[in-house]
């Protein structure tokens, strides 16, 4: 990563954290400061965080999203499931991301039509062809 976008991702974090001093129960603003220290690999730092905000909003989507991609990202496959199974509502950019890690899950989880399905859901929003390269993977 380049040192440029090391200091956005740091400037982000110091000013979620400030938003967050202001509402600590907000989620929508808790979320933040977890997104931007899992999106400079301090996976641990973001899951504590993230597990906070489960206790303050279990249902929230957008708070679900992150967790259910941590252990996806820790290889957790069957512990992300529940947590991706409540981002039914989330907003559309937010759609396809899912998709693609229920894909992931389920592909480690030997669970090859569910990854199928999933994949397919997710090839509408394909911008630069890895929800493709995947669904081909898995036919593999």
């Amino acid at each position: 990563m380049s040192s440029g976008k090391k200091r956005q991702w740091y400037n982000a974090e110091v000013e979620y954290r400030r938003v967050v001093a202001l509402d600590p129960k907000n989620c929508t603003a808790n979320i933040s400061p977890a997104i931007a220290v899992f999106s400079k690999l301090k996976t641990g730092e973001a899951f504590e965080i993230d597990r906070s905000l489960l206790t303050v909003g279990p249902n929230d989507p957008g708070v679900n999203l992150p967790a259910g991609e941590m252990r996806v990202q820790r290889n957790l496959y069957a512990k992300a499931e529940p947590y991706l199974s409540e981002c039914e509502n989330l907003k559309p950019e937010s759609v396809s991301p899912l998709h693609a890690l229920m894909a992931r899950a389920y592909a480690a989880m030997d669970r090859i039509p569910s990854a199928i399905a999933e994949y397919r859901a997710g090839l509408s929003t394909d911008d630069d062809g890895s929800i493709h390269f995947q669904l081909g993977r898995v036919y593999q």
